[in-house]
C-alpha cells in the first residue's frame, strides 16, 4: 500500500498510527465505553487481520472479553 494512502481502517481508527513502512505495526488509542485505551496491533506476514496480535491493558482486555468474533471481523 502506498504511503499516505487512506484506507477504511485509517478512516475508522484515525488514532491508530502505522509504526513502520510495511504498515504491519500500529500503535495508538481507541475509545471504548467513552474511555480511551492504548492499543498496539501487530500484523503477521501477509497482513492477515484475523491473525493479528493485539497488545493492550488488562482493563481493555476485560471489556473486549466475549467480543473476539467481533474484533476479528474483516470487511
Amino acid at each position: 500500500m502506498a504511503e499516505g494512502r487512506t484506507t477504511t481502517w485509517d478512516a475508522e481508527c484515525p488514532l491508530l498510527v502505522p509504526q513502520n513502512r510495511d504498515r504491519t505495526v500500529f500503535d495508538g488509542f481507541i475509545t471504548v465505553q467513552e474511555m480511551d485505551f492504548r492499543l498496539r496491533i501487530l500484523l503477521p506476514a501477509g497482513r492477515q487481520l484475523r491473525r493479528a496480535k493485539l497488545h493492550c491493558c488488562w482493563r481493555l482486555k476485560q471489556l473486549l472479553r466475549g467480543y473476539q468474533n467481533v474484533v476479528k471481523q474483516v470487511r
